[in-house]
């Protein structure tokens, strides 16, 4: 009996394995077209891009440089950052800049170790400087309490959110946040940004399993019919 004919027998059986068969095969040409994709927008966003004066008609990512002054009175430490396994927080330093903006900066990581000398270490001086770093949208965290945020400055704050800061500050404040680049001296433990929740890698990955799925799956289909052929 040839193969046609046995898919004929066992007709319920093809039926299930060819649909499955064509979904995982192609869930795995979609990740590797996420992937290319992804790939691609890696290159662009690692490649070297000179800072341009900043402005809201920017995209995410953008290089950029502002003047203004940092204000170290006011500061906003993000809780429950951990950084080789140690509690720390992100701390983000308001920088006020033309027509009195603000605009927050990501300076880095802090750790919580370091608390008793929290004056000397988050303090920057207030003269006008010009700063340069990435301007991106972070991700609001999924949170729940009323306590969200300390009353005193610094702010402890368990929440990250645009919305949520500028109500902190009686400034107009931007939607961007700005990741203060790693040489200048106002940055703490500095932390590569990461712009990608997925990377390409992770992309093709996917794909290899679900081309592994679908080989599997071939495989025992075939191996069932000829099985039940045999008996």
């Amino acid at each position: 009996m040839n193969y046609l004919e046995l898919i004929k027998k066992n007709s319920a059986l093809s039926v299930f394995s060819f649909f499955f068969i064509i979904v995982f095969f192609s869930l795995g040409i979609w990740q590797v077209y996420k992937g290319n994709l992804k790939a691609q927008e890696e290159k662009e966003f690692y490649a070297y891009k000179p800072s341009i004066p900043y402005s809201q008609s920017l995209q995410t990512w953008s290089n950029v440089s502002i003047e203004g002054r940092f204000d170290s009175s006011r500061q906003i430490l993000f809780d429950n950052q951990l950084l080789d396994g140690k509690p720390g927080y992100k701390v983000y330093t308001p920088f006020i800049f033309s027509d009195d903006r603000l605009i927050m900066v990501n300076r880095g990581w802090l750790s919580k170790a370091d608390m008793s000398q929290l004056s000397p270490i988050l303090d920057v001086t207030s003269k006008s400087k010009t700063i340069t770093g990435i301007i991106y949208r972070p991700e609001r965290n999924i949170t729940f309490g009323d306590n969200l945020i300390t009353e005193s400055w610094p702010k402890i704050s368990q929440l990250r959110d645009t919305n949520f800061y500028s109500k902190q500050y009686s400034e107009s404040v931007e939607d961007f946040f700005l990741h203060l680049d790693a040489n200048h001296r106002e940055v703490l433990t500095f932390q590569e940004i990461v712009p990608f929740t997925i990377s390409s890698t992770r992309h093709f990955g996917y794909a290899f399993q679900w081309f592994v799925m679908t080989i599997v799956l071939a495989a025992m289909y075939f191996f069932t019919i000829n099985r039940n052929e045999n008996e």
